[in-house]
Parts: C-alpha cells; structure tokens; sequence
C-alpha cells in the first residue's frame, strides 16, 4: 500500500524561502516551475519511501533525496501512520545540521 507523502510546514517555508531567492535573479515563473519540480519529484516516495539512503547527520530516521541540482530534500518514513513527512529542502553548501 502506497504511503502519504505530507510536507511539513517547515519544509513549505523552505521551498517558499528557495523561490524568494531565486525569483531576485531569475524570472517568477521560471523560479515558480523550478520550485514545483520539487512535488512530483517526492510524490514517487508514496510508492517507494525507502528509496534512499538513512542520512544520520541530520538526524536519526531522516532520509536524503539528492535532486540532480544537488538540492536536498530531506524526510521521514512513518511505516505505522503509512507517510512520508518531508521535513526540509537545504542546499548542499548548507552543513549538515540535526532537523529531527
């Protein structure tokens, strides 16, 4: 059975924060359809939410989804409640730190 992929509202307010930045440099829209690749991007994670590797650097249980830019999205499986939290979007010149 597929699990529910959910972003956390910490994980909204990242990509939110990605596309204020982008959007500084690059046309809205081009920022807007670089952010919206992050959804369908996660939505295969409902039917393969073990399809990364655990990332113990940012805290037990979190995994990493490394997009091809080298964006992070970082998240959780929840077997029990059959979800997938994603938990942040980080940048790969951002350190390693604790989420969860």
């Amino acid at each position: 059975m597929a699990h529910e992929v959910i972003w956390t509202a910490a994980a909204l307010d990242h990509l939110a924060e990605l596309f204020d930045y982008l959007a500084e440099s690059i046309a809205a829209r081009d920022a807007l359809a670089y952010c919206d690749a992050f959804f369908p991007a996660t939505a295969r994670l409902a039917d393969f939410p073990r399809m990364c590797a655990e990332t113990p650097e940012y805290g037990e249980g979190v995994r990493r989804l490394t997009r091809p830019d080298g964006r992070l999205v970082l998240y959780e499986v929840d077997d029990n409640a059959q979800v997938v939290r994603i938990l942040a979007v980080v940048g790969l010149r951002q350190l390693p730190k604790k989420i969860k």
